[in-house]
């Protein structure tokens, strides 16, 4: 299985209390699209609206999140990496201050903004994530580890994305570099376990490969 690719696949199953999400999503796409660092490779616009707010969506319709909490999941992933707008480090609560300022012109309630900075703090790593939305996120900002036909062409971004911002890698280095976080990292949420486990595993399959001379 593949995760939907538009953004508003679920729209039908948000039941929200005046929250324009749409609106939301169409200024922050724009801002991600017209204003990220282009040597933002792998944290472009692309990573937030083609991989984790789809991601996030999928995983969300697994495990039967619905109502305000699929809507402040979804606002999450559409805001958890505005804060590359401002700086490339510890951006994540420069991306809560934009969600902040921004969701109360959408309509949305002190209590879900509060909610969405909660699930942008928990994408922080090491993640630590306490709630299921958390896990969800933490697993869907994570997404491509569990997809081979991608995995490689994301981590090369990542690669040139940091070489770009002054931390210069090979690509065997890289890979070798990668391997240790491969190993230990583990899916938060049921749904990302059972989904994405069986292409985690390919993915480690071929790394090891590459190191190995196999590929």
């Amino acid at each position: 299985p593949r995760a939907p690719r538009s953004c508003g696949d679920l729209m039908g199953n948000i039941l929200t209390t005046g929250a324009d999400f749409s609106g939301a999503y169409d200024e922050v796409s724009a801002m991600l699209t017209e204003r990220l660092d282009p040597t933002l490779y792998y944290h472009g616009a692309n990573h937030t609206l083609v991989d984790v707010l789809p991601a996030a969506e999928w995983l969300a319709k697994e495990e039967g999140i619905t109502g305000n909490d699929l809507l402040c999941l979804r606002t999450a992933a559409l805001f958890h990496d505005v804060g590359f707008l401002d700086q490339y480090e510890k951006n994540e609560p420069k991306g809560c201050d934009w969600a902040r300022t921004m969701l109360p012109r959408f309509g949305y309630t002190q209590e879900q903004i509060d909610l969405v900075c909660t699930i942008i703090m928990a994408t922080q790593l090491p993640q630590q994530p306490k709630t299921l939305l958390e896990r969800v996120m933490c697993d869907a900002d994570l997404s491509h580890l569990g997809n081979p036909e991608i995995f490689f062409l994301r981590t090369e971004c990542l690669r040139m994305e940091l070489n770009a911002h002054g931390k210069a890698l090979t690509p065997r280095r890289w890979t070798e570099a990668n391997m240790p976080f491969l190993e230990k990292q583990n899916w938060w949420s049921d749904a990302a376990q059972r989904l994405w486990t069986s292409g985690k595993q390919e993915v480690l399959r071929l790394s090891r490969g590459l190191l190995n001379g196999e590929a």
